[in-house]
């Protein structure tokens, strides 16, 4: 294979590396003469880290290639001036091979600036990186080596076998490092799997995965609008001429999933003519409201209903976030629903359409800042 020829996609390799932009620290890319390593130099004002990136020359190519490859990051090492190492990669050769070449020659690279090799520190759990499709010999040639001083900062070192992952068996290493952050927007992406590229096994794995995070959701089916049955009797679908009225409108319909491992109430608001399902979650300290207004409820009859409920929520002192369909295009420069989310110090989270129609009939709201909450809204 000619060397020079730039060769993009699988199966032919190469190295990037990308940080979070929130990061409140210096990254420096540092320039290699070497197209199968790349390296920045992460300051942290306290400390430096320098951060190398490696693809080396499989087993079969010539010595001098990987020799080269492995002065060049130690040329990187000597320059950089810091005694934080973290070099990772894929270095196409198995440690069990202690007679290998480039297994001796990358051990005395570790002995020559005092390296570790992560899967040898006592929280590592790697048992391959790699699975052979042809007869299913398991191997690993996927490792990171770090300087000895951070070897107390080592909180565990894994191979991830998951059937969403279409790589082969990645590796995971994880540091602790004090970092500061800063709180940013958060970006709208769209993920589109290649299903005509993944394999049966890969499909396999994948449903697999799904049906064991679907075992763990559990659904509340709600008689007398409440799981616990009679504590809300005196405002029941059957009963309340509200709901009743509620209950003959077109389409809607509302519920939240919860993992069965995680603390969930539900909570009870006003009796309000409005559609709506409200839980606590007492670890994170926030209650979650989910609201459905059909098309057929006319916004002079909604929206003083939704003004008590904001209320009520504002009154209470806890934080708050609501989301639903509200069957009002949010995006429109007059809306009243936003109009009224903004007034009452609840800002907008979603910023895209939700629809096919270019429309934003979906919200997510939140009177406290979301960093480590997951929602679907379906």
């Amino acid at each position: 294979m000619d060397s020079n020829r730039l060769l993009c996609g699988r199966p032919f390799g190469g190295c990037a590396i990308l940080w979070k932009s929130g990061l409140l620290c210096n990254f420096k890319p540092i320039v290699s003469e070497s197209r199968r390593v790349c390296a920045v130099m992460i300051e942290m004002g306290y400390m430096k880290v320098l951060l190398c990136n490696v693809y080396m020359p499989c087993s079969n190519s010539n010595e001098h290639e990987f020799d080269d490859t492995l002065n060049e990051i130690g040329k990187l090492i000597y320059e950089s001036d810091t005694d934080y190492i973290v070099v990772g990669g894929d270095f196409n050769t198995d440690l069990s091979r202690t007679t290998s070449y480039h297994t001796i020659r990358l051990k005395a690279l570790c002995s020559s600036h005092t390296l570790d090799f992560a899967q040898k520190h006592d929280n590592s759990n790697v048992e391959y990186a790699f699975e052979s499709k042809i007869n299913g010999d398991k191997s690993s040639l996927d490792y990171f080596l770090f300087s000895e001083n951070l070897g107390t900062n080592l909180i565990e070192f894994i191979s991830i076998h998951d059937g969403d992952n279409m790589s082969d068996h990645s590796i995971s290493l994880n540091l602790s490092i004090q970092l500061e952050c800063c709180q940013l927007d958060p970006l709208s992406k769209t993920e589109i799997l290649k299903w005509q590229e993944a394999s049966s096994d890969q499909i396999s794995k994948y449903k697999d995965t799904l049906n064991n995070l679907l075992q763990n959701v559990y659904t509340h089916w709600k008689e007398n609008n409440s799981p616990r049955s009679g504590q809300l009797a005196e405002i029941s679908y059957d009963d309340s001429a509200n709901f009743k009225n509620l209950k003959e409108k077109d389409h809607g319909g509302v519920g939240i999933y919860y993992s069965t491992n995680k603390a969930c109430n539900i909570i009870r608001l006003g009796q309000l003519n409005i559609e709506h399902v409200g839980c606590n979650i007492p670890d994170k300290n926030v209650s979650i409201i989910v609201i459905y207004r059909p098309p057929k409820y006319r916004l002079e009859l909604f929206m003083p209903h939704l003004e008590h409920l904001l209320t009520e929520l504002q009154e209470s002192g806890y934080h708050y976030i609501v989301m639903g369909d509200f069957n009002q295009n949010l995006l429109e420069g007059q809306s009243s629903i936003k109009d009224s989310f903004e007034r009452f110090g609840f800002r907008q989270c979603v910023t895209e359409s939700t629809t096919e129609g270019d429309t934003l009939l979906d919200s997510k709201t939140g009177s406290c800042q979301l960093r480590k909450f997951l929602f679907y809204l379906l």
